[in-house]
């Protein structure tokens, strides 16, 4: 019962008025302005709207099909959110942030291939990427590569040292290649940079208690649950395992 933080959305909503150089131009920013502003109260078809409308007065502008592909995102729809990534990209092919964002959907879909290929091309264009670098390390994690994990997290904590998901997944993936110790260090890294990080503190309870630590293991259920009162019935599943493997390796 691990706890692993999902992959991150970057949210870069253009503001109006960017690159208004032309009467056109500065219609479709003025559209996507007011989108951007209904996207912001929840509006999510008003702003699909506006986007829409923005698109007909540049149909080349990469930041509003990124835009509205966020629109399409929040109202659930994959697809048309992967559709419009991928026009962002097209008018933009160094488009870090559309790159990432689509890898997430993909990912979601299960193609995981096509999402590392994605943050493959966010990182490439954007060096420093932390997000992008967290999220192939999920990736890298769903399909139990742990070592590349690991690597990729630590990268992700290189271009941000107050990462506290990186720690915190970080730990997981070293929990599964049995470092508890180096799993200890980063949920407890995790919690000094994120004190209100339940999924830590449940993360290192478990970890305590493969260690023997049974007394540090209860302070720290009891400050996940006190912080995150639905978490209880997982920390029970997870104690629930931990007994189970025990009781097998005593017959």
């Amino acid at each position: 019962m691990a706890m692993v933080l999902r992959l991150l959305v970057c949210i870069a909503l253009v503001p109006a008025g960017l690159s208004a150089q032309t009467s056109r131009s500065t219609s479709a920013a003025s559209y996507v302005g007011r989108g951007n502003e209904w996207l912001k109260k929840g509006e999510i078809n008003k702003a699909i709207e506006d986007y829409n409308t923005a698109i007909l007065f540049s149909p080349q502008s990469a930041f509003i099909y990124y835009n509205r592909a966020h629109a399409h995102q929040e109202a659930g729809d994959v697809d048309a959110a992967i559709q419009d990534y991928s026009k962002a990209i097209q008018f933009d092919p160094k488009f870090a942030y559309a790159y990432n964002n689509r890898g997430n959907l993909l990912a979601k879909k299960g193609d995981f291939a096509s999402a590392m290929s994605d943050y493959d091309q966010a990182i490439k264009w954007r060096k420093h990427f932390s997000r992008a670098y967290f999220n192939r390390a999920t990736v890298r994690l769903e399909k139990s590569d742990t070592d590349g994990a690991i690597a990729d997290y630590t990268l992700a904590i290189g271009s941000n040292r107050r990462y506290a998901m990186a720690y915190n997944n970080r730990g997981v993936a070293r929990q599964a290649k049995g470092d508890l110790d180096g799993a200890i260090l980063d949920f407890s890294k995790a919690i000094k940079l994120a004190p209100e990080h339940a999924g830590a503190y449940a993360n290192r309870g478990l970890v305590r208690l493969l260690q023997g630590k049974k007394s540090e293991a209860e302070q720290d259920f009891a400050r996940c649950t006190s912080l995150k009162p639905d978490m209880r019935g997982t920390i029970e599943s997870g104690i629930a395992t931990f007994n189970q493997g025990s009781n097998a390796a005593h017959h």
